[in-house]
């Protein structure tokens, strides 16, 4: 898509709702962080339909990662449109592994310009230095919140989600919480599929997607605490059932093996292996019937599939 909408267009497809002058789920502490506690460690799972409605919705604020996942970026947000608000991308001069790495632009780039008004960047310059890719991986998610939502988010009500760009919430779901009443973080699973839509596994091992009230973040940082944001040890509950996709090793050969030699995981022995098989050990694992590392069969049955599961490309539909 080419060209770019009025700023009155764009204001008129975000989601309508109000904002409340005082908070409906005030934050307990002072702005100060000092006498911010951490959420108690809980293993609890809970219903969706469990959770108090409030009569006014929050602004939900959607922030991922990125490195060169185009496809994943405009899926992720056409699927999100009409349940938020603004969506934030951080993208690094460098690579999780370590490498440079050339900047999107998303900014310059026509096929966003849709978003123009609600798509935010941050571009990381100065992440870590050292051999560690799990501190700059862990850098770039806290800074998810650190120097981007945090920058345009002044209301303690706001809902912050943060998943990486190819685990996508049910729209339904954000809507929900958008009007729920909830002060500490609350964890989704997602379904998982690899290479395509057909290639469906079954739940993802981890509640990944978390939505958390801007407010707790916000204390968080100010107690000196942001960087479990980056790791993801907030403690939380998460949600009952599977409500979400995870669309992992999709795209491309390229864009497959750009992601084995750049993510944290690069130097472990299995993503080396595959690294070193190159396009035509890729093609195989496709065609195997199995995940990226044949761990995990396929299964016959599969979940609803997204309102706009052809923009990402992982194959055709059936």
């Amino acid at each position: 898509m080419s060209g770019s909408l009025s700023e009155d267009t764009i204001q008129r497809k975000r989601p309508v709702h109000s904002h409340p002058e005082e908070h409906l789920v005030p934050a307990s502490g002072d702005s100060s962080g000092r006498s911010f506690r951490m959420p108690p460690r809980l293993n609890s799972r809970i219903r969706l339909s469990d959770l108090p409605v409030r009569p006014t919705r929050r602004r939900v604020i959607c922030g991922c990662m990125i490195n060169h996942e185009l496809a994943a970026l405009d899926w992720r947000i056409h699927e999100l449109e009409a349940v938020v608000d603004d969506f934030v991308v951080v993208e690094s001069v460098r690579t999780h592994s370590g490498n440079p790495r050339e900047l999107l632009r998303l900014e310059l780039d026509p096929h966003f310009a849709y978003f123009e008004g609600r798509l935010h960047v941050t571009v990381i310059d100065d992440p870590p230095e050292g051999p560690d890719a799990w501190i700059r991986e862990r850098s770039q998610r806290e800074a998810i919140w650190t120097r981007g939502v945090s920058a345009m988010s002044n209301d303690d009500d706001d809902l912050v989600i943060i998943s990486d760009v190819d685990e996508v919430p049910f729209p339904e779901v954000v809507d929900r919480l958008a009007y729920a009443c909830f002060d500490t973080p609350l964890c989704v699973r997602p379904h998982w599929f690899n290479f395509d839509w057909d290639t469906y596994l079954g739940p993802w091992p981890h509640a990944s997607i978390r939505f958390y009230p801007a407010g707790l973040l916000r204390r968080l940082c100010d107690a000196g605490l942001s960087a479990e944001i980056g790791s993801c040890s907030v403690p939380g509950s998460e949600v009952k059932g599977l409500m979400g996709w995870h669309a992992s090793w999709f795209g491309p050969d390229e864009i497959l093996l750009d992601k084995l030699a750049s993510y944290a995981h690069a130097q472990d022995d299995k993503d080396r292996l595959a690294a070193a098989e190159g396009a035509a050990g890729i093609h195989q694992r496709r065609i195997s019937g199995f995940d990226m590392y044949g761990e995990r069969k396929k299964l016959s049955r599969r979940p609803r599939l997204p309102v706009h599961a052809n923009r990402i490309a992982g194959g055709p539909l059936v």
